[in-house]
């Protein structure tokens, strides 16, 4: 896949946030998002698309990724016409190899992600999972 939405964001993150493994840090990810998004001049409606993206992504490495309280990290990079999130979580991850399926019916988030997102790209990182996504904002709300 020729990802240069994975270039653009090695080369400038806009904010990385690092949160523990809890519930409470879904909401902390999404308002941080959410701002971002805004200041970028993102409408409601797409912000709200992307906001549900995320918060499935981090919601995914709360529960199924790093231990409780560990480590989950997530960049952000975004302007006014693309926005790109990277998800990673420290423990618990798919085997080597292996990453999540949207074939299985538990993988209601993930089959979200990728009806919203333009492209999401899912690897094995280390010992967890690393969710890439990238957003391309609508040319007009409607």
């Amino acid at each position: 896949m020729d990802w240069s939405a994975s270039t653009t964001l090695a080369q400038r993150v806009d904010a990385v946030l690092r949160v523990p493994a809890q519930p409470a840090s879904i909401a902390l990810v999404r308002g941080a998002v959410a701002q971002m998004l805004r200041s970028r001049g993102w409408p409601g409606t797409a912000r709200l698309s992307v906001l549900i993206a995320v918060s499935e992504a981090v919601t995914n490495a709360v529960q199924h990724g790093s231990l409780p309280g560990g480590p989950v990290e997530v960049d952000l990079s975004a302007g006014e016409g693309v926005a790109v999130v990277r998800v990673i979580d420290q423990g618990r991850g798919a085997p080597p190899g292996q990453v999540p399926s949207t074939d299985r019916p538990d993988e209601r988030g993930l089959r979200l992600m990728t009806r919203i997102a333009e492209d999401v790209e899912l690897s094995a990182r280390g010992d967890g999972t690393c969710v890439l996504m990238r957003f391309v904002r609508p040319a007009r709300e409607g």
